[in-house]
């Protein structure tokens, strides 16, 4: 229908006031906007005015100003559904998704000629009736809805069977209909007759093992829920104006195997265990069961062109991401496709003369029903017929394949239920049944039909998957019927089933690419380990699997077609009425080793081991089955690389979770095809990083080497199920240079070649040489070097960077002639991203691209020759007996060799734009070269020194310098020549200087003339080391004075330009961080952690002669932890025992550059003193949980998580491209590296922790299930301060970019980690007693000896001395230990008694008052003297013997409360343990508390302070609905200690919302609560926020807050002195006011002054004019009576006969009656204080008593009155206005609901939920206080609570509601 929209202004409470009359618009109130007509099916954009809300509140009127909408039907949709009123009053500013149901109601009055019309054309004709048994006339009633008859069927296991165990291997206890897991009959274990006789006759017990109940005192075979009797058919049509609606069906609501079976059913142990509210399945040693049946009847509907049916209507409003508000208008009524079918949809009402067709809905699709059509009853689900495919757009049902009618009426206001339907579609050759789920749900009115199938189908394997569906045949034999077949071709796709019967027991076979279907598996739909079904032997259940361990696995095998490697995956169920089968791979195999292929087994194939042939996968097709026909159409299938095993990618499956590897075929890049041996299987149960592992293989008379390393991840997003297990080489060769590479092992003759701009694995052809490899640089394509390679090698197991030169074969040289080129070499780990474990990555050195090494030139006159000094005998040879008169050059040395950088076992790769290889300038030709007769020797030396000349020419000239030998000393001798003379620059007359290339800023001359002379010195530009040489005039004086245009140079004897010089200095007296976690929904944003940073000293100056200083000093830090019950209130502290010494110091001295931005330290420090860390597994699951989200994903897992299906094919494809042809070379993925620093010398100090763990229980968490980090925290034992030491980090000379040279550092203090896990172990806290007491006895004798030897080295006194000191430190270690062994072994004994008392409440004031005292003792500087120590050892002893006494009297009451006479005698004998251990445990924390004083009075060290250093932060909410948004606000000491209070000091799981200071009180919000502190008493007062009923607005500026008591509603008035004051009250309590008794939510005000004006009415209903009510009513509060009586001389007789008498009383009272109230109130208090006489003691039951007064001013039909939880039925005590006849509660009218519970035992706790639904309410009463407690009313209704008293005690509950007529929507 069309719609029309209006915006007004004003006021819902002035509709409010007018009560009774219905006005068509608000006069002066009411303003309208520009008209919106929205057609059906559009939207409208509506104007800027509807922007938002704004509200502006008088403090002293105190009325609120809002926008809201009105909305009309349009002219065209009274020919629908006839005239309707105009609703007002509807909110549109919502901040959440909001939905409310309006009743559309019929007009009153007709003024429109238009809108008669159909009125009155309708009204002319006779009213549909129908005739009665007794012939009377019954007319419609159009507020009846339809009412639910109930049934309950019961069965006791059947005598003998204990559980599944007592029956045949595959049989079923539960004997299930739907998805039963067995393929033949159920039957028992033969039993024998006569237990005695073992050989007696033996019977076989066939059949269903559940009978119906046999014992004495069973529940009947068919009951109510109380277990009454009450026969299914049984239940009759009050009279003929009711019809049924369906026929009894099974109620299948809830959970499958959670609340119920696949038919129903829930199971206890005994039926008096059975309760509504708590259902479950079955649990192993129940023995009954019972199910529900349900059947709705109803009163015949009004048809479907009656003008006043009732019409609803839904308005839902939401708030959009662009801040705009959204607002759908919609029937109540929607029917969602969740299949694969293309379906229509038939509707039907029993008024109605046929079906209507509706529509035809697409799969995964929904649409709402025309609010004409709403009212239906039934819906049937269609498909066209075959034979009508050309009557496109047909509605008659004859043309449609169409189920049986589905009722869709809602059973309740909000409920859920699901019908099976089954729907057969006829087809030319074939008859097909199609089943689907039909789930209902009716949410508060709004009802959804779900059409979901019977099975889902997900493939999580990234191929083709194909899938048949079968069923058992009929006829009683196994042979599975082929039903369907369906085709998955995307990896993350799923697909609906629903052809396939659920009670045929459906059969599942899979196909996949290159393998035969697999055999038919049962689709078992129960969780895994099922206690009620036990699987077959030729079931191949898989149970080893500890993911998803609520899912039933299932293993299937395929074989290959044409013979070959087998194949196996993983079949999961997921339990539900629609379960969910998921298709994955156990592992997915990544090969990315670039060989032709490796070969994969679950064993190596040893003696002791299986055989490889088994579990056999290949990551390449052998090109025998590349050939066969059988697998070519296979071959064009999406996914087929990774089932057939394919261009590096396969599955894998083992049920042992090893995984073993060997090389089958390397490929052309190797010489010859050969296999190596089996790797030893490797554990890939759990995630591991990159693990390295060699194979090794015999060829040509030398052992090869291949070095992998394999990691193992979990699969991401959907995926997450199976794990990759990537294998990748271990070393990667880039060639970043624009000529070929050929690289060879040190000692080998066999090149590799590495082609420009790509990258190759590297293995090794020697295991028994070194791991170092030579270089050789070739301009064209050729796989040797004849030998010729660099004289230096590198080494690939040290991470650094170094610059070597390196010969290159040019076919433009001469013969006998060679090239030199430098090239950079820098070994890296590799990076996640890349396919390796360590790159090597080699690029050309050049001047203008950052090279590592510079020689340069800036004298005027002289030639510059330098060289490598190489003096030692450089012998190479691949042949081991060459000898050094075999013509090699020979060197003398005269150092040993060193690394040429600095070296770390770690590093990381950073990843720099690629780098453009160029020429080198200033290569120089090899001077006299010898010829090559040698495969691997020196070459391009001189002759006379066996060394290469670097000649540099003056004038500037440049040359990028490499090292001829890296592993020699990083040093260089040069000289200064003249150009004409070059023969021999370096002869033995010749002067030398040299230089060491690592120490930044060292020098060395040489002296050219008296004035003369050249001076060289290595410094830093950027990221190079540049050895410059300059000219500099020396004057008689000693000065000296630079020639040359050079740089500055840092010499004290140069005329350098002074610096300015400056100081900066900044002193902090602390710097606090809060950690807020506010991230989940569930949980309140809290402040978990709490960082302090005091006295902070910051100091930064410049020198004159250019040097910066910074000094950073820090005296103390503190992590204070506030997670909720965490064992240790600081997480991380400083003991510091010395207050001047600093926690952190940092100091850095840097060397200025004349470029900014070369940093070169002289030195920089870093020292941290002993830290304290202290955690337990609930922070540290906390914190974990905290982080997880705030680590960035990387931009693959962002794909995969997004885009699964793309991500997964992307990585085949780019798989199947990069090793789908062998020996395909890698493209380039490095850069060079760059942007270095020197540090001149880097010392980080030695750092010493204490660790403490707390280990402790804690509940399982879905959210953490699967991750490493929970699973290591939870697999941890508790530690006690365990002592981590690490070493000093110092190093010299150290030029590393940042990145590098952190890695380093990391790994450096990682290793070490390691390598104290026996000192972990240690310090388990099971041991702490024991090795306390070594520890310091040890600490005594080492003393003893120390101290007198060291006095003897000064002399005699000194030695006495000595040794009176080593006598003292053993005396007092002997003390120390023991007593202190003493103290920790007493705190053990006493924390495993107090748990001995199983007093939860002496538990936690004792841990209260330890927290207390340890706050006591380290608050302050002053100590604590023994006077103290014995005064809170006196306070531990009282209240151990408090505690024992006062158990005694009030345990055995508590538990007889809870378990009746077995709770009372559990009681009586805990109270007597807790009275003999309770005062032991006080004497032994007295004990505790003397010994560590007596401790710290003989301790030489000061007491730790370990206390938080303030409250945790207050944070205020901002709503009550949305508790983890929160304010953040500076921190707040009063509001600190109001969350103190809040929190009973950190002991009560409540969050603090906000608090106001008032004149009289201060006023605290909780989440829980409202309290009030009176500022005189000092003495909190605290309500719950349920029992308070509302809140007002006083004209004077005051709050009134009306509360709920024991004896009826109260009040009190709470004045402010501000208007700020009262905003602030106002707000507090409005934040709140949806948890109240007579909220916002439950009546959907519209705004606050209508609630407040409703509930203000309810505090003296009696002064209004009721509706309904045929007198006024005397003043009267309900519950005011509520006050104990006792008879002496009246019986009160047995508990029927009360009942009996308060029917009478109450059957007599009515609405004409003036005390009427007063009456009704003092009938209930009667039935509740004589109930209380009845049942006293040990026999106590509990009851509840509720009411509800209808002052609608129309009559509500009772639909249901349901005692859900208690031991007897729920009676019904009307008054005279009540029709019993058809359940109709008449205006004025009072129905009283009563009943009870069973006596608590250990089956029963005795409580008591009463449901009430009707027409205009839905209610649920308690026996006690609790949250489950409402009163939801239904459009066009209010409900308040008159009354809400409780027992103190819990043993009863008396409840009072009132019903009236809504009236602000309609005018």
């Amino acid at each position: 229908v069309d719609i029309i929209v209006r915006k007004a202004m004003g006021s819902a409470a002035i509709m409010e006031n007018l009560e009774s009359e219905k006005l068509d618009s608000f006069g002066e109130n009411r303003k309208h906007s520009t008209v919106f007509s929205v057609p059906s099916g559009s939207q409208a954009l509506l104007d800027s005015s509807f922007g938002g809300t704004e509200q502006q509140l008088n403090s002293i009127t105190c009325t609120t100003t809002r926008s809201f909408l009105s909305l009309e039907l349009a002219e065209s949709a009274h020919s629908e559904i006839g005239g309707r009123e105009t609703l007002y009053h509807l909110t549109y500013a919502t901040e959440s998704r909001k939905t409310t149901v309006h009743e559309l109601v019929p007009l009153s009055s007709q003024s429109n000629e238009k809108k008669n019309a159909f009125t009155q054309q309708n009204l002319s004709r006779p009213a549909k009736s129908w005739e009665s048994r007794d012939g009377s006339l019954k007319y419609l009633h159009y507020n009846f809805q339809p009412v639910v008859e109930e049934c309950m069927e019961n069965k006791r296991l059947r005598e003998g069977i204990v559980d599944v165990y007592s029956l045949n291997q595959g049989s079923d206890l539960l004997s299930s209909s739907i998805w039963c897991p067995v393929s033949g009959t159920d039957t028992t274990k033969t039993i024998p007759k006569n237990g005695d006789d073992e050989m007696s006759d033996l019977t076989a017990v066939s059949g269903n093992p559940w009978q119906k109940p046999y014992f004495k005192n069973d529940a009947p075979p068919w009951s109510d829920t109380c277990m009454l009797p009450k026969e299914r058919d049984g239940a009759m049509l009050p009279d003929n104006s009711w019809i049924w609606l369906n026929d009894w069906t099974v109620d299948m609501s809830g959970v499958l195997h959670e609340t119920t079976d696949d038919d129903g059913w829930e199971y206890e142990t005994d039926f008096d265990s059975f309760s509504s509210r708590s259902r479950r399945s079955y649990f192993r040693g129940d023995s009954v069961r019972r199910r529900r049946w349900t059947r709705t009847r109803a009163i015949m509907p009004p048809k479907l062109d009656d003008p006043k049916r009732k019409v609803f209507i839904v308005w839902e409003t939401d708030r959009g991401n662009n801040g705009d508000f959204i607002i759908n208008v919609h029937s109540s009524l929607s029917i969602h496709n969740n299949t694969n079918v293309d379906l229509s949809f038939f509707l039907f009402c029993p008024s109605w003369d046929s079906d209507i067709w509706f529509d035809t809905i697409l799969p995964h699709e929904k649409k709402f029903v025309p609010i004409s059509l709403s009212c239906a009853t039934h819906v049937r689900l269609a498909t066209l017929k075959h034979s009508c495919k050309k009557k496109a757009g047909s509605t008659s049902i004859n043309d449609f394949n169409v189920t049986s009618h589905v009722l869709i009426a809602p059973t309740c206001y909000t409920s859920s239920y699901q019908v099976r339907t089954c729907l057969t579609k006829v087809e030319p050759n074939f008859t097909k049944e199609l089943h689907f789920i039909n789930r209902i749900e009716c949410i508060e009115g709004v009802t959804a039909l779900y059409v979901e199938p019977v099975v889902k189908v997900v493939s999580l394997l990234p191929c083709f998957l194909k899938c048949q569906f079968g069923e058992i045949a009929r006829g009683g034999s196994n042979h599975v019927v082929k039903r369907c077949e369906i085709s998955i071709e995307e990896a993350g796709k799923n697909c609906n089933v629903s052809a396939v019967n659920p009670a045929a027991r459906p059969h599942v076979s899979v196909a996949v690419p290159g393998y035969h279907w697999s055999p038919w598996n049962r689709i078992i739909n129960r969780k895994s380990g099922s206690e009620s079904f036990l699987s077959s032997e030729e079931d191949e259940k898989w149970t080893n699997d500890t993911d998803q361990v609520r899912e039933c696995k299932t293993v299937i095998r395929f074989d290959r077609v044409g013979g070959g490697d087998p194949l196996a995956v993983i079949l999961s169920v997921e339990v539900g009425h629609c379960p969910v089968l998921r298709v994955y791979a156990q592992y997915w195999v990544i090969d990315k080793t670039g060989f032709k292929g490796l070969r994969f087994a679950e064993s190596s194939g040893g003696l002791l081991e299986a055989s490889t042939e088994y579990t056999s996968r290949r990551s390449y097709l052998t090109s025998n089955e590349a050939k066969k026909k059988e697998l070519q159409n296979d071959l064009l299938l999406p996914g087929h690389e990774w089932s057939i095993g394919m261009c590096g990618m396969t599955f894998f499956f083992s049920e042992k979770r090893k995984f073993s590897v060997c090389v089958e075929a390397i490929g052309d890049g190797f010489s010859g095809d050969t296999k190596t041996g089996w790797a030893q299987p490797m554990d890939v149960l759990n995630v591991m990083p990159k693990t390295i592992f060699s194979l090794e293989e015999d060829a040509r008379g030398m052992k090869r080497k291949f070095e992998f390393a394999l990691s193992v991840s979990l699969c991401p997003s959907i995926f997450s199920r199976t794990k990759t297990i990537t294998i990748i080489p271990r070393y990667q060769i880039v060639n970043l240079c624009e000529n070929n590479l050929l690289i060879s092992q040190n000692g080998a003759n066999i090149d590799t070649l590495v082609p420009s701009q790509r990258s190759i694995p590297f293995h090794w052809d020697d295991l028994s040489l070194s791991p170092k490899i030579r270089l050789c640089v070739v301009s064209f394509k050729t796989i040797t070097s004849n030998g010729i390679r660099s004289n230096g090698t590198i080494q690939l197991d040290r991470i650094g960077i170094t610059a070597i030169r390196v010969p290159i074969i040019d076919r433009s040289l001469k013969e006998g002639e060679l090239g030199s080129i430098v090239v950079q070499a820098e070994v890296r780990l590799a990076t996640i991203h890349q396919d390796c474990a360590v790159v090597v990555v080699i690029w050309a050195s050049k001047e203008n691209s950052s090279p590592l090494y510079l020689l340069r030139n800036l004298s005027k006159n002289q030639t510059i020759v330098c060289r490598q000094i190489l003096r030692e005998v450089v012998w190479h040879s691949f042949d081991n007996s060459a000898n050094p008169e075999s013509g090699m050059d020979l060197v003398e040395s005269s150092a040993e060799s060193s690394s040429n950088a600095y070296t770390s076992p770690t590093s990381r790769l950073k990843l720099l734009p690629e780098d453009e290889i160029s020429n080198i300038s200033g290569s120089a030709k090899s001077i006299n070269a010898r010829e090559i007769t040698r495969p691997h020797q020196s070459f391009d030396l001189s002759p006379q020194t066996s060394s290469y000349n670097w000649i540099l020419p003056p004038n500037g000239s440049e040359l990028v310098f490499g090292f001829d030998d890296p592993e020699k000393e990083h040093k260089i001798e040069w000289v200064c020549r003249n150009t004409n003379n070059m023969t021999n620059p370096f002869g033995s007359s010749i002067k030398n200087s040299v230089l060491e290339v690592d120490a930044m800023g060292s020098w060395n001359k040489l002296i050219i003339s008296a004035q003369h002379s050249v001076r060289g010195q290595i410094k830093a530009e950027h990221s190079t080391k540049v050895i410059e040489f300059f000219d500099v005039l020396d004057h008689v004086d000693g000065s000296s004075k630079i020639l040359s245009n050079s740089d500055t140079c840092e010499f004290d004897d140069c005329e350098d330009e002074e610096a300015v010089a400056f100081n900066f200095r900044m002193d902090l007296p602390g710097i606090t961080v809060s950690v807020i976690d506010n991230a989940p929904d569930s949980i309140a944003g809290r402040e978990i952690l709490f960082l302090q940073l005091d006295s902070w000293m910051i100091e930064f100056s410049q020198t004159r002669d250019g040097r910066h200083e910074l000094e950073v000093r820090l005296m103390s830090l503190q992590l204070d932890n506030h997670v909720h019950k965490a064992t240790h209130p600081v997480l991380l502290f400083c003991p510091r025992l010395d207050e001047s010494e600093p926690f952190l110091h940092m100091s850095a001295v840097r060397r200025l550059q004349d470029h900014y931005n070369t940093f070169v330290f002289r030195y920089a420090a870093l020292r941290v003193l002993n830290m304290e860390i202290l955690l337990d597994r609930r922070t540290a699951e906390t914190i974990a949980r905290f982080i997880r989200p705030l680590r960035v994903a990387r931009d693959v897992m962002n794909e995969a998580v997004h885009e699964p299906q793309k991500w997964i094919s992307c990585l085949t494809s780019r798989m199947s491209r990069k090793f789908g042809k062998q020996n395909r070379r890698a493209p380039l993925v490095d850069t060079a590296n760059s942007g270095r620093i020197y540090f001149e010398e880097l010392h980080l100090h030695p750092l010493r922790l204490s660790f403490t763990f707390s280990q402790e229980w804690m509940e399982w968490n879905a959210a953490t299930e699967g991750l490493m980090i929970f699973q290591l925290i939870r697999g941890m034992a508790s530690i006690h301060k365990a002592p981590l030491t690490f070493t000093s980090f110092v190093v010299n000379h150290a030029f590393e970019a940042p990145q590098v040279l952190s890695r380093i550092i990391i790994a450096h203090f990682s290793s070490q980690l390691t390598k104290q896990f026996f000192g972990i172990l240690g310090s388990l806290a099971i041991l702490e007693a024991p090795a306390d007491i070594l520890g310091n006895v040890g600490t005594g004798v080492r003393d003893f000896f120390y101290e007198p030897i060291n006095g003897m080295v000064h002399g005699p006194s000194s030695f006495l001395e000595g040794l009176e000191i080593g006598t003292q430190s053993l005396a007092r270690g002997f003390f120390l230990g023991f007593v202190r062994g003493a103290t920790n072994m007493t705190e053990i004994v006493n924390s495993n008694l107090a748990g001995l008392t199983t007093d939860e409440d002496f538990i936690e004031e004792r841990l209260a008052q330890q927290r207390l005292l340890n706050e006591a003792f380290h608050r302050g500087t002053a100590g604590q003297t023994l006077g103290d120590s014995l005064y809170h050892a006196g306070a531990s002893v009282a209240l151990g013997v408090k505690s024992g006494a006062i158990g005694i009297l009030e345990q055995p009451v508590r538990y007889a409360s809870k378990h009746g006479t077995f709770g009372f005698v559990q009681g009586v004998g805990k109270a007597l343990v807790g009275a003999l251990v309770k005062p032991v445990v006080g004497i032994g924390d007295a004990a505790v508390l003397v010994m560590k004083h007596g401790l710290e009075a003989t301790s030489d060290q000061n007491g730790l302070v370990c206390l938080p250093k303030r409250l945790r932060r207050a944070l205020p909410r901002i709503s009550a609905e949305l508790r983890h948004v929160v304010r953040l606000v500076t921190y707040d000491e009063r509001a600190a200690k109001a969350q103190k209070i809040v929190t009973g000091g950190e002991s009560v799981d409540d969050v603090y919302v906000g608090h106001v200071n008032i004149p009289s009180c201060l006023v605290i919000a909780s989440d829980q609560c409202f309290w009030l502190i009176d500022r005189k008493k000092r003495k909190p007062w605290c309500l719950s926020w349920g029992e308070i009923s509302h809140f007002a607005l006083l004209k004077e500026g005051d709050m009134r807050v009306t509360y709920f008591s024991q004896t009826g509603i109260k009040s009190f008035i709470m004045s402010v002195s501000s208007s700020e004051e009262f905003d602030d009250l106002y707000q507090l309590l409005a934040m709140q006011i949806g948890k109240m008794g007579n909220s916002l939510s439950s009546n959907n005000f519209p705004d606050f002054e209508s609630m407040m004006m409703f509930n203000g009415s309810l505090e003296n209903i009696s002064n209004h004019n009721l509706l309904g009510f045929k007198s006024k009513q005397s003043p009267h509060t309900f519950g005011s009576c509520n006050r104990p009586r006792f008879s002496l001389f009246r019986s009160v007789g047995d508990e029927m006969e009360i009942i009996e008498r308060c029917y009478a009383d109450i059957r007599a009272l009515g609405s004409d009656q003036n005390k009427y109230f007063s009456k009704l109130d003092e009938c209930m208090w009667s039935l509740v204080n004589a109930w209380g006489q009845i049942y006293t003691g040990l026999s106590s039951k509990r009851c509840v008593v509720a009411g509800m007064i209808n002052g609608s001013g129309e009559s509500i039909q009772i639909k249901t009155t349901k005692l859900v939880e208690g031991g007897s039925p729920c009676f019904v005590f009307p008054t005279k206005e009540y029709d019993q006849h058809n359940s109709n509660l008449g205006p004025g009218g009072s129905i009283i609901l009563f009943g009870w519970g069973s006596v608590p035992s250990m089956n029963q706790s005795g409580k008591v939920f009463i449901t009430l639904e009707t027409s205009a309410l839905v209610c649920d009463f308690s026996d006690r206080k609790s949250k489950s407690m409402r009163a939801l009313a239904l459009p066009g209704f209010r409900v308040g609570f008159l009354e809400k008293s409780y027992d103190e005690s819990g043993w009863w509950a008396k409840y009072n509601v009132f019903v009236r007529k809504r009236i602000d929507s309609v005018a």
